[in-house]
C-alpha cells in the first residue's frame, strides 16, 4: 500500500516541477527580459550562489534567486528540473511516469545529443575522405 502511495506522490511531484519550470521560465524571459538561451545559465549560477560556489551574481540573477526563494524551492532542484524539461519527449515521458530517475534521464539526453554530434562528425569525415580520394 505504501509503495502505491509513494509512486503516486512521486509522479505528482514530477508533474508539479515540470509545470513550475514553465512558469519560472516565462517569468525569467518575460518579466526580467533574459534571452531564452541564457535561462539555463542564470538558473545554474543561482544554484551555485545558493551553495557558495559563486561569490557574486548579477542583479538579474539576484532577482531570480529571490523569486525562487519566495516560492520556497531549492534552486538546485529548479535547475535540475529545467534540464529535465529540455529533454526529448520520449525520455521526459519516462521520467514523468517514474520509469527512469531524473539523473538517468539527463544522462540519456546528453548521450543522445553526443551521439548525434558523433554521427555528423563521422559523415563529414566520410565526405572529406571521398573528396580527397577523388582529387588524388
Amino acid at each position: 500500500m505504501e509503495t502505491k502511495y509513494s509512486e503516486l506522490y512521486y509522479e505528482k511531484l514530477q508533474k508539479k516541477y515540470l509545470w513550475n519550470i514553465a512558469v519560472v521560465k516565462e517569468y525569467i524571459i518575460n518579466v526580467l527580459g533574459v534571452k531564452e538561451e541564457l535561462v539555463g545559465q542564470v538558473l545554474r549560477r543561482c544554484s551555485d550562489y545558493q551553495y557558495g560556489r559563486v561569490k557574486n551574481i548579477s542583479d538579474v540573477e539576484k532577482k531570480v534567486s529571490d523569486y525562487l526563494m519566495g516560492l520556497n524551492v531549492s534552486l538546485k532542484s529548479v535547475y535540475a528540473w529545467y534540464l529535465a524539461s529540455r529533454l526529448p519527449e520520449d525520455i521526459k515521458s519516462g521520467l514523468i511516469n517514474g520509469k527512469i530517475s531524473q539523473k538517468k534521464a539527463i544522462r540519456l539526453g546528453k548521450n543522445r545529443a553526443l551521439g548525434k554530434e558523433l554521427d555528423i562528425t563521422w559523415r563529414m569525415m566520410d565526405i572529406i575522405r571521398k573528396t580527397v580520394c577523388e582529387v588524388v
